[in-house]
């Protein structure tokens, strides 16, 4: 079992999670990421059109994610940052990974992940 201290941060990739959230498929669900995304982001000091381009991005694959069987699945999303990251005015960047059709310990219902690294650049 690990330790308290470390639950956000894997030795193995090196990446630190900022935050996640979980919520039910549904054509709400776009709309509760951008509040989100902005609390979650706010203490890194990003560009405005990088935070625009997050949050396009994951209203995005979330719509994506909605689509199939509205309802059937739970949308999970991560932000991930380098662990022990230093700021030292570099900007920033990011990519996405989703996951889809990953079972959950609710019988029926499926998980679509979402997985977003941002990392600095230069």
């Amino acid at each position: 079992m690990k330790s308290p201290a470390n639950l956000n941060t894997s030795t193995e990739t090196n990446w630190q999670k900022l935050g996640e959230i979980e919520l039910r498929a549904g054509p709400t669900a776009p709309t509760l990421i951008e509040p989100w995304l902005l609390e979650t982001l706010r203490h890194l000091e990003l560009h405005a059109d990088l935070i625009s381009k997050i949050s396009k991005s994951a209203q995005q694959a979330v719509s994506h994610a909605t689509q199939p069987e509205e309802g059937q699945w739970l949308i999970h999303l991560l932000v991930f940052v380098p662990a022990g990251y230093t700021y030292n005015g570099h900007t920033w960047g990011f990519f996405r990974i989703e996951k889809m059709g990953m079972k959950t310990m609710d019988e029926g219902i499926e998980r679509h992940v979402i997985e977003f690294y941002l990392y600095l650049e230069g």
